[in-house]
């Protein structure tokens, strides 16, 4: 009764689809070339929700890319989605480029839901380097870059007032405190102060 009891509270979760992130997409979309094509999402179905498939969709709709789909060669039952880069663009012509403003949003989104989780658990601020990592999925190359992106993204989080930055007082060898301000997990909450000798 005992194990029949538990197989009957058992969960299973089983994913449908998956998407590449949206900053892998972003670097494949300034170097393809017009006919070049890139496998942006893959499953049984489309995540339509995903970041990445957001971001293909606003392609398509400037006339920057066409999307295309056909049977996964390794499991008939799965799909591949692909993204294929316009060829309408003129020889010559300026090679337009995504949305600065969306991809802004699409990573302001990915850092607020970050700091929402370390604040809600009263953790203190991860490395920006850790931070920019995680926002590019970029482990190999200087993340130099990444780092003012993420100080970037702080200060608009920061404008906005979905956060409050605390700044660290002079000498400290932690970076800031964040306060939650906009309404969700974690609100009202502020991320502890780092101690040691970590770097941002």
């Amino acid at each position: 009764m005992l194990a029949q009891a538990k197989l009957a509270s058992e969960t299973f979760t089983i994913q449908l689809g998956v998407a590449a992130p949206e900053s892998e997409l972003v670097a494949w979309f300034q170097d393809a070339r017009p006919g070049e094509s890139a496998i942006y999402a893959s499953g049984f179905t489309l995540p339509r929700e995903a970041a990445g498939v957001k971001l293909v969709a606003a392609w398509q709709a400037e006339g920057w890319a066409h999307l295309k789909q056909r049977r996964d060669p390794d499991d008939a039952r799965r799909w591949q989605f692909l993204v294929e880069r316009s060829s309408r663009i003129a020889a010559g012509e300026r090679k337009p480029r995504p949305k600065n403003e969306e991809i802004t949003r699409i990573q302001m989104g990915k850092l607020l839901q970050a700091l929402r989780r370390v604040a809600d658990r009263g953790e203190a601020l991860p490395s920006y380097r850790s931070l920019a990592r995680d926002l590019t999925t970029d482990n190999t190359r200087a993340c130099k870059k990444g780092i003012e992106r993420v100080r970037h993204l702080l200060r608009r989080l920061h404008d906005e007032r979905r956060i409050e930055l605390i700044p660290a007082p002079n000498g400290a060898r932690h970076g800031p405190q964040v306060t939650i301000l906009a309404r969700g997990r974690g609100c009202g909450r502020t991320t502890a102060c780092a101690s040691g000798k970590g770097k941002v």
